[in-house]
């Protein structure tokens, strides 16, 4: 993730090619687990396709660690006489060899160098009382440790509103300092359940990409994130940064392929899953090797080896899917379970088209198949293996037979070698 693309919806990398990100969100790893957690953890990721994971620099009760003071596990503290100017050589050592392995596993570090919980009082967090330059000096410390690796962006927040002044100082203050240090990459900040990073005036012109949070039905507030710009007016990606995690009470593997499917045929540049055993603890290999993470990495290989993906446009108004969609949900409510509201883009020259039908074995839509260019064909993704169905073109589409897990969810594909 080097960049933005220039029309402001998706990554791209060093040489320009589109990335859809497929993150991993173990918050605490860092003071969770040991080197060789650390390094199980990534091979088995990359193995996975994944390819970005959200941490916190510093640990904190509420975001995952052992302790609000930011020690690790075993009791290493990350600064000098809690200077956060000096940096101990051993704890800023192992975040160093997280990020190094990331990197040669092709993993972007989304990480925060102050949270939501290590930054503000309400969860005592050991950054609670810095002063601005204190926290410009910690950033400068962090870029002079961590500048060799290009696979680091930046975010602050998580559970924040966003609205203290103090707080968004602080935080401001640190990106600065990593900014000044050489460290000038990619940064977003993480608000609360149901608001993107546009939705605070201060941060919606800082902000580099758009981190959507919300338990609702992913579409809902992906709509938002997608829609918004910055007060400039221009357009940045909007990723399903987080929502439901895996062993959440009532989360099924169905929730989770459709949370990730629904993002994906929304607008999103890419979205993050997250474990309720992974993300507080040091992961497992159980925990690491579950059903949801095989189907979720087929679901995500499958769109992202869409030429044009990157070129879709929701279809928000149901211009393109134009009968059976079913009843929208919206962003204040929580989903667990029973949405069944189709989602679905298309190019604006008509050669892919993508729709995501939750119930496709009993639900019948309809779509408006003069928007396709001419000569397309039409095929069934199965979103638990990736498997394809061909499928008869026309205007009513429904699924004989359920997906390889059993369940009535499948991905519609249709594509055109022709422009429209």
């Amino acid at each position: 993730m080097k960049k933005v693309s220039r029309n402001g919806r998706y990554f791209v990398d060093q040489a320009g090619d589109p990335i859809l990100v497929k993150g991993d969100s173990p918050w605490a790893i860092l003071v969770d687990a040991s080197t060789a957690q650390m390094d199980s953890y990534v091979a088995t990721r990359a193995k996975q396709g994944f390819n970005a994971a959200l941490v916190s620099l510093l640990g904190n009760v509420a975001n995952g660690g052992p302790s609000n003071s930011g020690a690790t596990y075993d009791g290493v503290l990350p600064f000098v006489h809690g200077n956060p100017g000096r940096l101990n050589d051993r704890y800023w050592d192992r975040v160093g060899h997280f990020i190094r392995k990331c990197r040669h596993a092709g993993i972007t570090v989304m990480a925060y160098p102050l949270d939501g919980w290590t930054g503000t009082t309400d969860y005592s967090g050991l950054a609670q009382d810095w002063s601005n330059a204190q926290a410009r000096a910690y950033g400068k410390a962090v870029a002079a440790r961590l500048s060799r690796y290009p696979n680091v962006i930046w975010a602050v927040g998580g559970d924040y509103n966003g609205v203290d002044p103090a707080v968004n100082a602080r935080s401001n203050a640190v990106l600065k300092g990593l900014a000044a240090g050489g460290m000038n990459r990619l940064s977003t900040i993480q608000l609360t359940l149901n608001q993107t990073s546009y939705d605070v005036d201060y941060w919606a012109k800082r902000i580099d990409f758009s981190f959507v949070y919300s338990y609702a039905a992913t579409y809902t507030m992906m709509e938002s994130g997608y829609r918004q710009t910055t007060p400039a007016g221009d357009h940045l990606p909007a990723i399903m940064g987080e929502t439901h995690y895996e062993s959440y009470q009532g989360v099924t593997d169905l929730y989770l392929r459709s949370q990730a499917a629904w993002a994906l045929t929304s607008g999103a540049a890419g979205e993050f899953y997250g474990s309720e055993d992974v993300w507080d603890a040091a992961p497992t290999s159980r925990n690491l090797r579950t059903t949801a993470v095989s189907q979720l990495s087929a679901l995500r290989k499958a769109f992202g080896k869409l030429n044009g993906w990157q070129r879709l446009v929701p279809d928000y108004s149901s211009h393109f899917i134009t009968g059976g969609r079913g009843t929208k949900g919206d962003a204040s409510g929580e989903y667990v379970s029973g949405d069944t509201y189709v989602t679905g883009a298309i190019t604006r020259d008509g050669t892919l088209a993508v729709v995501y039908v939750p119930s496709a074995t009993s639900q019948t839509i309809t779509l408006d198949t003069s928007q396709m260019g001419r000569g397309y064909t039409a095929r069934w993704i199965d979103p638990t293996n990736g498997a394809r169905v061909a499928a008869p073109t026309g205007t009513s589409y429904t699924k004989s037979g359920a997906n390889a897990a059993g369940g009535p969810d499948w991905l519609l594909v249709l594509r055109s070698d022709h422009r429209r």
